[in-house]
């Protein structure tokens, strides 16, 4: 007589979820569960990265699409589109929907990412309550199409904001032809990932395409004529016009269903080294929502490594692979200029600084050493050993002896210090999770350039800094194929 199929809850279809579905059939799971997931948004999955390129018009939103509803038939899964989760009872295992149904669970899954922190700005929402016209977040799909359906109409825009979001709201805002002011209550932009200088730098190179900078002010009203948006009142009495104002001013963990249902939430839901409630051992969260031995990462990397972990779990609770937290860094392009931070951005006393800069061509790089290894760096402009840097950091290699190495040269740092080097399994992608054997695997198959890479990876169609690292890979393959490729293709069709 055949098992009878366990009943799995996805509750989340951001791009956390849907790379756990990625995981979870890989690893055979459909033969295992029954597999039911909820998308509140009325789409499939997408990537959230590739949202400021829509905004800008390097793209279109169909080909952010990466699970249309199809797929997930096609992977026999249920996917209730549209359907919100809004009540856990743990007690019967089963969660209610917004479509009035109740749905019984052996294991649910939490992935319910994070929403918008919006400040208290007087003239936001009408007696109501609701958000009035001309005023959004940048966090959605259906943000992005409603800022833009706006912006057709409009003249002038003004980014509440300035973090990694909202430089690149501006920037979108700016390619569409709005006159764009960006206000930021810190004394630079990217404080969380930049020193004082870098997000000088930043600033400067967006106020010479056309925008609008201000430090250290706060927006404090909207301000209205009728029902129509005229601007942002700002501390200090100063008026910024505007006909469209974005709110983009960090996210938090959307935490409200997980603490409605009597889970464990601090900033996150809390999560132990399985990614399981520490709560509920039936429920288990990753993603944005999810707080980690006291962190909360709100990037993509650590959400797909949370995914894989969880994945092993799911299938073999026995498993001895183990989430112990991510090493991170932010990398973006905003007006075509690069900008990566990993680790501190700021040095300590006892730190070696290594820093170089040519503020004419909005270059600037920096190195934080501690102990003979990489602590911090921030690069910004051409960032050719971004990937070597990154491992450097992860794997907490020693330092070349002399570091500037890691600053202009792969080849000049000996031979730790190359494309070889790279571990197997590091993301050669950042922003779609791509590893750099998947890409080898691409190019040993037949791929030419980077566009025939990406069409069948995704890899180099987020910000686009490791298209010089494909390139690098497919000029490997013109030279002929090494002992350590062939084994790179072993890791990447194994790992299948």
């Amino acid at each position: 007589m055949r098992t009878r199929r366990r009943r799995l809850l996805l509750v989340g279809n951001g791009m956390a979820g849907a790379r756990f579905l990625e995981e979870l059939l890989t690893r055979g799971g459909t033969e295992s569960f029954e597999v039911e997931v909820f998308g509140e948004e009325p789409t499939g999955g997408y990537n959230r990265v590739l949202l400021s390129h829509i905004l800008e018009g390097a793209m279109s939103p169909w080909q952010i699409i990466t699970h249309p509803p199809r797929w997930y038939r096609e992977h026999g899964m249920a996917f209730h589109c549209g359907v919100r989760v809004d009540a856990i009872a743990r007690a019967d295992q089963a969660v209610h929907g917004s479509d009035g149904r109740w749905y019984p669970y052996d294991v649910l899954v939490l992935a319910t990412g994070s929403r918008p922190h919006v400040p208290p700005l007087k003239g936001l929402v009408d007696r109501s309550g609701k958000w009035r016209n001309g005023v959004f977040t940048f966090r959605t799909l259906g943000d992005c199409r409603r800022i833009l359906r706006r912006a057709d109409r409009c003249r002038r825009a003004v980014v509440v904001g300035g973090g990694l979001l909202g430089l690149e709201a501006a920037w979108g805002l700016a390619c569409r032809g709005l006159e764009v002011h960006l206000v930021h209550i810190q004394g630079h932009l990217m404080e969380q990932q930049l020193d004082p200088q870098a997000g000088q730098l930043v600033a400067h190179y967006l106020e010479a395409r056309g925008i609008c900078v201000h430090l250290r002010k706060v927006a404090l009203a909207l301000l209205w004529k009728g029902n129509q948006l005229q601007g942002v009142s700002m501390e200090g009495g100063e008026t910024l016009p505007a006909d469209l104002v974005v709110i983009a001013t960090g996210v938090r963990p959307e935490t409200r269903l997980a603490a409605s249902s009597g889970l464990a939430v601090n900033r996150g839901i809390v999560v132990d080294d399985k990614l399981r409630s520490v709560t509920d051992e039936k429920v288990y969260a990753i993603g944005d929502c999810i707080e980690h031995r006291g962190k909360s990462y709100g990037l993509v990397a650590p959400a797909w490594e949370q995914a894989r972990v969880l994945a092993e779990h799911v299938i073999d609770p026995s498993s001895n692979v183990f989430y112990r937290g991510s090493v991170v860094g932010a990398k973006l392009k905003v007006a075509g200029l690069e900008v990566v931070s990993v680790g501190r951005s700021t040095e300590e006393p006892k730190d070696q600084v290594i820093l170089y800069t040519e503020p004419a061509r909005g270059i600037y790089r920096k190195l934080l050493v501690r102990d003979g290894r990489l602590a911090g760096a921030i690069l910004i402009g051409e960032a050719p050993t971004c990937g070597i840097i990154f491992q450097y950091f992860e794997r907490g290699l020693p330092v070349p002896q002399d570091p500037t190495a890691l600053l202009f040269d792969w080849a000049s740092g000996g031979d730790d210090l190359s494309l070889g080097s790279l571990s197997k399994e590091s993301l050669l992608c950042q922003c779609n999770g791509v590893t750099r054997a998947r890409v080898m695997e691409c190019v040993l198959r037949g791929a030419r350039s980077w566009k025939e890479v990406a069409k069948e990876t995704r890899a180099g169609t987020g910000c686009g800094g490791c298209r010089n690292a494909i390139e690098a890979l497919l000029t490997t393959r013109e030279l002929g194929i090494s002992c350590e490729t062939k084994s790179l293709l072993a890791v990447a069709t194994n790992g299948r």
